[in-house]
């Protein structure tokens, strides 16, 4: 009753007010098999600043289907992730908007994302999506160091010192003292890429941790060093074809 009479003093007021049969509870259910169905996912991997999210990001102008968990989780998914973002959802609101997203998907079609944790700042992914994203296909995309210090520089350069430092310091356990103080430094003085080739070690090493626990048999490796981004997306296209047994033109 009380859905009903808010919604008819919205609806007299000039607001398009719908309700849904059954109320939130009916909703909650839906959205909660949703996100653990069986899902044809394909994942974006490589090391930090490989521009994952950007490649990502221009499939979509080419008619492929993405699912950008980091952007609904609003955090890059790293100790750095969550400056200059907005606060996260809760768990539960995480999956009734990552639910909205793929119910407009066509389950027989590949779902491109990015390799991720299943802790995403504080948001943890599900077990059986996780499971779906473990098992799936996943094409380990490599760049140079100086194109990746370059991305990341282009980042996180602008963002507020005091909250780089802050991510910085919750690392100083798995970094050490000394390259925790010099990273501070470099950050404090702007020297940019300094800071982020002293991440990247760390960065780098939990990257090949995480890649080694992935099925060999299921990653490609692409080179991407030096290219521009329609290129980029052309390749993935055509590797995901391939993985499909469908016939591809190579990329020029």
């Amino acid at each position: 009753m009380r859905s009903q009479i808010l919604s008819w003093l919205l609806s007299m007021i000039g607001f398009q007010v719908y309700r849904l049969v059954g109320g939130y509870k009916v909703y909650r259910t839906f959205t909660f098999q949703l996100v653990r169905g069986d899902w044809n996912l394909l994942v974006l991997g490589g090391k930090t600043g490989v521009g994952k999210t950007r490649l990502l990001n221009a499939l979509t102008s080419y008619g492929e289907q993405i699912l950008d968990l980091e952007a609904i989780a609003n955090h890059r998914g790293s100790a750095f992730g969550g400056i200059g973002q907005k606060p996260q959802p809760s768990v539960e609101q995480f999956e009734n908007l990552m639910a909205e997203e793929l119910r407009h998907k066509d389950p027989n079609q590949i779902i491109w994302l990015e390799n991720e944790s299943q802790r995403i700042g504080k948001i943890i992914i599900n077990d059986k999506f996780f499971e779906c994203m473990e098992s799936a296909p996943l094409i380990d995309i490599k760049k140079s160091e100086e194109e990746r210090i370059s991305l990341i520089k282009e980042i996180y350069s602008t963002l507020p010192k005091e909250e780089l430092i802050a991510a910085v310091t919750r690392l100083k356990k798995k970094l050490g003292g000394l390259r925790t103080t010099q990273a501070i430094e470099d950050i404090i003085n702007d020297q940019h890429e300094s800071w982020i080739s002293n991440m990247l070690i760390y960065y780098d090493k939990s990257y090949q941790f995480d890649l080694d626990k992935h099925n060999p048999k299921t990653i490609q490796t692409l080179d991407f060093e030096g290219l521009d981004i329609e290129t980029c997306c052309q390749l993935l296209i055509n590797t995901k074809n391939l993985l499909n047994g469908k016939q591809t033109n190579p990329a020029h």
